[in-house]
């Protein structure tokens, strides 16, 4: 299971999304395996000094370029299989970002004399246990998934061979892209509280009723923007508050319109820089547990906009990356895991 705080957000894949542009799109693919049962690694442009790993792990789902790509399994796994198939001598001409989503499309030609309706989709949703790999025509039509999911399990969508791919239902939250005025920033995360005081209240008369009306009101101003406005996850959030001088933690239905508009300067700021594509000007910064084993430290957040609102508390690490910050803090999550299996295997055989 996910720690709790460790995820990529919307705004930290768009920064994974452009360094792969920037290292692989035009490169074609020599090789592609699978290092887990729900993870791929493809290297691509012969000779580059980076691989692709995309990972529907529910323990560290990710997408991020690796200068150093975990070993292939000893038997390929059916879904990388199809992947050599379709994807090898292909050429990645696009990557893109599904709004502001935690899902990434990476286009992939075929041979210079393929029909351009031969080309591929390789979809990575990056939802946390809901993660998914997804293999598709040009059309939609589903190739094959890494992790087959049918009506009896989500009626919304199918994701097996022959169906039309959708993607995830999208979240109701407003694009921070477009809000252009500290008015208009203000307004939205009012409404956002109305809107949850009032599902609250909507409840079936009771307890549950009472519990989510109170967790609504008491939900911190750093919590309160990552929900309100999309590709802002947990983290980004605080630190946004942070940066305008609030507590995180505090009750947003406490703060006045004085105090929320204190937040648009640096919300506008991030988003300046975002829109722009300057990802050399994001602050990559992983907040790791404080321990004496600084290489077994594990990761409890992750963010593309700062962590200072948590060095209090852990040791901050920056990154010169997003890949780089995904990259690292995941394999450590899954050296703990690898570690914790084999504790408890010792243990039932004691």
């Amino acid at each position: 299971m996910e720690k709790r705080g460790l995820q990529i957000d919307g705004f930290l894949l768009s920064a994974v999304a452009a360094e792969i542009r920037s290292e692989l799109r035009g490169t074609r693919i020599d090789r592609v395996y699978s290092a887990s049962r729900d993870s791929i690694v493809i290297a691509a442009g012969r000779g580059r000094a980076k691989c692709l790993v995309v990972s529907a792990s529910q323990a560290a789902p990710r997408v991020c370029l690796t200068s150093a790509p975990p070993a292939s399994l000893p038997e390929p796994t059916p879904f990388a299989m199809l992947l050599r198939k379709h994807l090898t001598g292909g050429r990645i001409v696009a990557v893109r970002q599904l709004d502001l989503d935690r899902v990434l499309t990476i286009q992939v030609e075929g041979w210079a004399d393929a029909d351009a309706s031969q080309n591929k989709l390789l979809i990575a949703e990056i939802t946390g246990r809901l993660s998914n790999i997804v293999l598709t025509d040009m059309e939609g039509r589903i190739l094959d998934a890494v992790r087959r999911v049918d009506q009896s399990r989500n009626r919304y969508r199918e994701l097996v061979p022959g169906a039309v791919y959708l993607p995830p239902p999208p979240m109701d939250r407003v694009d921070p892209r477009e809000t252009q005025t500290p008015e208009a920033f203000t307004a939205a995360v009012r409404r956002y509280l109305l809107q949850a005081q009032a599902r609250g209240q909507a409840q079936t008369p009771g307890q549950a009723s009472a519990s989510a009306s109170a967790s609504a009101s008491a939900d911190g101003i750093g919590a309160v923007l990552a929900r309100c406005f999309a590709g802002i996850g947990p983290p980004l959030g605080s630190e946004l508050a942070f940066r305008a001088g609030l507590d995180p933690a505090q009750a947003a239905v406490e703060l006045g319109d004085a105090e929320l508009s204190r937040i648009w300067e640096p919300f506008s700021a991030f988003m300046r820089t975002a829109q722009a594509g300057q990802t050399e000007r994001s602050v990559f910064e992983a907040a790791l547990e404080r321990t004496t084993e600084r290489d077994a430290a594990q990761a409890v957040a992750m963010s593309c906009g700062g962590l200072s609102h948590l060095a209090d508390t852990f040791h901050i690490e920056r990154f010169a990356s997003a890949s780089d910050m995904i990259d690292t803090c995941y394999l450590r999550a899954e050296e703990r895991g690898r570690l914790e299996e084999r504790r408890r295997t010792l243990a039932r055989e004691v």
